[in-house]
């Protein structure tokens, strides 16, 4: 009892610490505006980027409120958590609440996970160390994609947990319907570790017949990944169409601005960022020593 209400009370203050950003209204069709002028649209002669966490409120506004085609913005990353956004602006007024459910829900399913596979204390600080990081803090604040990647792997891990104890095959089929969640809210290979590390410890675990289901029912990734791209098929419905936007997708990833990878480690240890866009090495404010 005393956990619950550790884990309620930190989601409150949170929750608390969000709503100056809920006091003013989405105005989605003046965020069109100003995307039509930025550099995203008017190239070199605009001098305006807008952020992230604008451009994918701005997506769900225009695939929720405007039924835009998938197709007919800059692909980026899939278009997941821009739905939650376009229907939590719509039935309440603002993407941002989308954000506040998905992170309590995750932080709830977070605490719970910890506490079946150690103990009350180790999960109550786990929680209290996640929660005061200024990057969780910044998904109540601001419409980002984590937040949501999180809670899809999450309920994965935990659904996979289960199934692996002898429980029934459900929990597989919510395994990998999460799995292909999650990776229709960010770019897919930043996330694809994951189901392959599952198939991993699977092999580790020396089970034949648990590895041969796992592997057979990988298809509900595919079904999950379709589901998070729903609207392309409202639009264009076909399986066809759908690889050959996917190809699209990796051909404009591939042939974005990168980094080398490995610079990564410069901004988890020592708080250097490596932009791509030409601001050099930038410092991170919400890093923390803890990363």
């Amino acid at each position: 009892m005393r956990s619950i209400f550790i884990v309620v009370s930190c989601l409150v203050f949170l929750v608390y610490r969000s709503f100056p950003y809920l006091k003013t209204f989405y105005d989605g069709e003046k965020e069109l505006f100003a995307y039509q002028n930025s550099r995203y649209v008017q190239g070199d002669k605009s001098s305006d980027i807008l952020s992230d966490s604008r451009i994918y409120a701005l997506k769900g506004y225009l695939f929720i409120d405007k039924n835009l085609p998938l197709t007919n913005f800059e692909p980026g990353h899939p278009p997941l958590a821009s739905y939650f956004m376009g229907i939590s602006n719509t039935f309440f007024g603002h993407p941002l609440w989308a954000n506040i459910i998905a992170g309590s829900i995750f932080f709830l399913i977070f605490h719970w996970f910890l506490y079946q596979i150690s103990s009350q204390r180790l999960a109550t600080l786990a929680l209290f160390t996640l929660i005061i990081q200024g990057l969780i803090y910044q998904q109540f604040i601001e419409t980002y994609l984590d937040i949501y990647q999180l809670l899809f792997a999450l309920i994965g891990i935990a659904s996979f947990q289960y199934w692996w104890k002898g429980n029934r095959d459900i929990f597989l089929f919510i395994c990998h319907i999460s799995l292909g969640l999650m990776l229709s809210t960010k770019f897919f290979l930043s996330g694809i570790v994951l189901p392959i590390s599952l198939n991993l410890g699977i092999l580790a675990g020396n089970s034949l017949k648990k590895f041969l289901k796992f592997v057979f029912s990988i298809f509900f990734i595919i079904i999950g990944f379709g589901i998070g791209h729903l609207s392309f098929f409202i639009h264009n419905g076909s399986i066809v169409d759908f690889i050959r936007f996917q190809r699209y997708v990796l051909n404009w990833w591939a042939g974005s601005p990168i980094v080398p990878p490995f610079q990564m480690w410069d901004l988890v240890f020592l708080n250097r960022w490596h932009t791509w866009w030409g601001s050099g090495i930038l410092s991170v404010p919400e890093w923390s020593p803890l990363w």
